[in-house]
């Protein structure tokens, strides 16, 4: 399992609560890229800008051939979601599956995190493949009471490339 994190913090709480202070690698590529590993490198974690120029197949691995977003899509300024996904389909296999989990509120595109995506918009950044809509729940929950979002639905998709 190869993950891509842009915070340090998120990869460093990750690794000490689920696989123990100690038990893991850190390997500093760079002043702008880490590389967290366990297991024996079954359990990688880069931490790093997704649109630096350096995180490559290379560094992952090779191209995969499957990714879950689980809101990274929705968290990015809708102004760089078709860059999001050209990085995505970069790192990825010509024929691969993405699994993106977003939000979205009835609020303008631009008011966010989380920004609204709609399923409009997932067949717009990928016209050209197939899109199934796996699941639309009510998201408004203990997490999202004290936001501004009067709805708030996440929406989880199938793509295949």
């Amino acid at each position: 399992v190869i993950g891509v994190e842009c915070s340090t913090l998120a990869a460093q709480e990750l690794f000490d609560e689920y696989i123990g202070t100690g038990n893991y690698t850190i390997e500093n590529r760079s002043t702008t890229c880490s590389i967290y590993s366990a297991y024996d490198n079954r359990l990688v974690v880069i931490v790093c800008d997704i649109f630096a120029d350096e995180l490559t197949p290379s560094l992952i691995g090779g191209h995969v051939s499957f990714v879950w977003d689980r809101a990274a899509l929705t968290a990015l300024h809708p102004a760089n979601h078709l860059r999001y996904i050209e990085k995505l389909r970069q790192l990825s296999e010509v024929h691969s599956q993405y699994l993106i989990s977003v939000y979205w509120h009835p609020e303008p595109p631009d008011q966010g995190p989380p920004f609204s995506i709609s399923t409009e918009c997932i067949s717009k950044l990928f016209p050209h493949d197939q899109v199934l809509q796996l699941d639309d729940i009510d998201a408004k929950n203990e997490r999202w009471a004290d936001t501004a979002f009067e709805q708030l639905r996440e929406c989880c998709y199938c793509i295949e490339t």
